[in-house]
């Protein structure tokens, strides 16, 4: 599959926010992770995401927070499209980035249209 098809970048913000429109329901898990990778910083394995409707900023610390957040994106992603941003946790400058738990994805409208499990949001790490 052309790398091209995976992620779009849409928008790089000053802040080094990087923000993704996904355009390919069938993107796998290793393909994301290695779309993103290329657009970071190699040193720094601590990525964050967030949904279009909230923005709330959940911390992926390993494989499992991964496969969770993409299988929750993918359920919601079919319904609608889906914007997922990514950051460096180094360029994270205030605490309050942080701030919002993730129990929102899960009571945000789209979330409660869905009939996903739960646990895959309480697995994911937030502050």
């Amino acid at each position: 599959m052309d790398s091209s098809r995976v992620l779009n970048t849409k928008i790089i913000m000053p802040d080094y926010r990087f923000v993704y429109t996904f355009i390919n329901t069938d993107v796998t898990l290793l393909q994301l992770k290695k779309q993103m990778e290329e657009r970071l910083d190699s040193q720094s394995q601590d990525l964050y995401i967030s949904f279009k409707d909230d923005w709330d900023w959940v911390h992926l610390e390993n494989e499992d927070d991964w496969r969770d957040a993409i299988e929750i994106v993918t359920q919601i992603w079919k319904h609608d499209n889906i914007i997922l941003r990514v950051r460096r946790a180094s360029q994270l400058r205030r605490k309050s980035d942080l701030s919002i738990h993730a129990e929102n994805l899960i009571l945000s409208q789209k979330a409660k249209k869905l009939n996903h499990n739960p646990s895959l949001v309480s697995k994911m790490k937030h502050f």
